[in-house]
This record gives C-alpha cells, sequence and structure tokens, in this order.
C-alpha cells in the first residue's frame, strides 16, 4: 500500500520519493506517510490532464517496463498515489522530502502541477536537500524546510509542462526553483 496512515495525527501528510525512503523513514515518527513512485522518465507523457485518464495511458507504458505487474494493480496503485495526496492538500499541511537528482526534480514538478491545479492554498512544505533519503538525514533535515508559495507552485507546474513536451531536460527541471529553508 502506498499511504501509511497513523490514525489519529494532525501532522502533515510527508510525501516520500520512493520505498527507500520509507524503509529509513524513523520509526518513532508517527505521521502519515505517502509514497510517490510513478518514474515520469519511462516513456511518453499523455498531454491530457484529466487523472484517470492520465493514469491510464500510463500504466501501459509503466507495464511494458515491468511486464511481471498486473495492469490493474498499477493503475490502481497510480490512484492511492493520487487520491490521497490532492484529498489531504485540500485539508491540511503537505510536506514534500525529495532529492535533486532528475528522477525526483521531474516527480516533483509532477507533484507541484498537481497541487496547482488542485486550487486549494494547503501549507506545502519542501525539503529539498542534495542526499540520499536514509534515517540519518531524515533527522538532519527534521527542522528544515521551505514553505512554497503559489508562485513556486505555478513555477513547477510550467516545469511539468516544459519536461512533458520535451523542451526541458530532466537534470534541469527547477533549477531555478528558490529553495530556501528554514527551521519549522
Amino acid at each position: 500500500m502506498t499511504l501509511v496512515t497513523i490514525p489519529g495525527t494532525s501532522a502533515p501528510l510527508h510525501l516520500l520519493n520512493g520505498d527507500c525512503a520509507l524503509e529509513a523513514w524513523p520509526q518513532e515518527w508517527r505521521e502519515d506517510r505517502l509514497v510517490w513512485r510513478e518514474n515520469y522518465l519511462l516513456g511518453p507523457l499523455p498531454e491530457t490532464d484529466d487523472l484517470t485518464e492520465f493514469s491510464r495511458e500510463r500504466v501501459e507504458v509503466l507495464h511494458r517496463s515491468a511486464p511481471e505487474r498486473d495492469k490493474a494493480g498499477i493503475f490502481a496503485e497510480l490512484q492511492a498515489m493520487h487520491q490521497p495526496l490532492l484529498a489531504r492538500a485540500a485539508a491540511g499541511p503537505v510536506r514534500l522530502w525529495f532529492d535533486r537528482c532528475p528522477f525526483d526534480r521531474v516527480m516533483l514538478a509532477r507533484i507541484l502541477r498537481l497541487l496547482s491545479d488542485a486550487g486549494t492554498s494547503p501549507e506545502i512544505l519542501l525539503t529539498w536537500e542534495d542526499v540520499v533519503w536514509d534515517t540519518a538525514n531524515f533527522r538532519r533535515f527534521r527542522c528544515r524546510s521551505a514553505r512554497l508559495t503559489t508562485g513556486d507552485l505555478a513555477y513547477g507546474a510550467a516545469q511539468w509542462e516544459g519536461f512533458r513536451r520535451h523542451r526541458i531536460a530532466p537534470d534541469r527541471v527547477l533549477e531555478n526553483l528558490p529553495y530556501d529553508p528554514e527551521t519549522v
């Protein structure tokens, strides 16, 4: 399952950049976590902004890269990422934990696009460091993040579109995102 929910918490939803990050998450941190597993560097990206149609088209690409996985399961996993993120973003804070590799840059741009399209104004905190997210780094950067603005979301959405249309290389996505972490 993608979403790890801890009953009764009012803390932010922590969005992690993969299963390795989830495995490294400090066990004593009892907060909701959502793992983002989509690899946008694989295959063509649909032109649609409709999430259901986008996921249906992506299933074909992802299934080709992992034919042992069932298409229905891939589709369900994509939905299990989108729905909790958008629901939680409408209701409360979201904290994004990403590194600066091309894979994560593109993933982060996609998420910023989704949050921008959501039409809500959630508090979005970004911890974006040039590290591998292991337990020590989670603890090291626990109190450092940047608060993203609606302008940052718009920039991320534009970067996603630039990447999707092959105008921006993965390692250049979000290169001008102002990142000034503060203590939170």
